[in-house]
């Protein structure tokens, strides 16, 4: 069974795991100022479950897969981007994104991987 996690610290980083029989990878990962943009904008939408806290501020949360694929595209378009302006029209596009187009877009990038990524940035900005 696949289980999908947050991790939210208090640098603030955001970190979405993939956990499979014991094995945990890293799907996405980000950072600073883009993981308190997507704090703020996209995880008030989103359904978590309190998993676990810790005395220095991280706190783990349970994702089902389809706002574990919503977070995960989100988290992806906005890596790698640095002008401000397009950084806040990528968050509001993975904001109003719905389920299918959520859908639509993860499968576009596990068949092939950054070129999605790429096409998405262009599509939404």
């Amino acid at each position: 069974m696949i289980e999908y996690r947050l991790t939210i610290s208090k640098k603030p980083t955001l970190r979405l795991w993939k956990i499979e029989d014991r094995k945990r990878t890293i799907m996405a990962e980000t950072r600073d100022k883009k993981a308190t943009d997507l704090k703020q904008a996209v995880l008030p939408n989103l359904p978590l479950k309190h998993f676990l806290s810790f005395r220095d501020g991280r706190e783990i949360y349970h994702l089902e897969e389809e706002a574990a694929i919503r977070l995960f595209i989100s988290m992806k378009m906005i890596n790698g981007i640095r002008d401000q302006g397009r950084l806040d029209k990528l968050i509001e596009a993975a904001q109003k994104m719905d389920r299918g187009d959520a859908i639509s877009w993860y499968s576009l990038y596990l068949k092939l991987g950054f070129k999605a990524i790429a096409a998405m940035r262009v599509a939404y900005s």
